[in-house]
């Protein structure tokens, strides 16, 4: 943790201990081979994190994140469908397409490389 928190430092940035989860990524057998120094240290692992809106877990199978998308996707394009009756067809298409944009967009924009170094 040290290690990361000099890392964060030196790109400008801050690790708050209370809101940092720890998860292990690697097969089953690799994850419990170091529980035990894990716990020595205190450290409590967590099954399932977010990291810039995608829910990973330690397998890196992403039936969280997929589970979590759909599910807030069908909310969404269901109450899209609620108000097409108020709507011209155009702009419920437009609608429709910048919603479906903005989810598949959300990626290209969250993990772009910024060029600057932090003031």
């Amino acid at each position: 943790i040290e290690q990361i928190n000099s890392w964060v430092q030196h790109n400008c940035l801050q690790l708050n201990r209370d809101k940092t989860d720890i998860i292990v990524f690697g097969t089953r057998k690799e994850r419990q081979s170091g529980s035990a120094y894990r716990d020595s240290l205190a450290f409590i692992t967590k099954s399932q994190v977010r990291n810039l809106g995608a829910i990973l877990d330690p397998d890196l199978n992403f039936y969280s994140h997929i589970k979590s998308v759909t599910s807030s996707a069908h909310y969404h394009l269901k109450n899209i469908k609620r108000v097409r009756g108020l709507m011209y067809e155009q702009d419920l298409e437009r609608l429709t397409y910048a919603f479906i944009s903005s989810r598949l967009d959300y990626w290209s924009s969250a993990t772009s490389a910024y060029s600057g170094r932090c003031s």
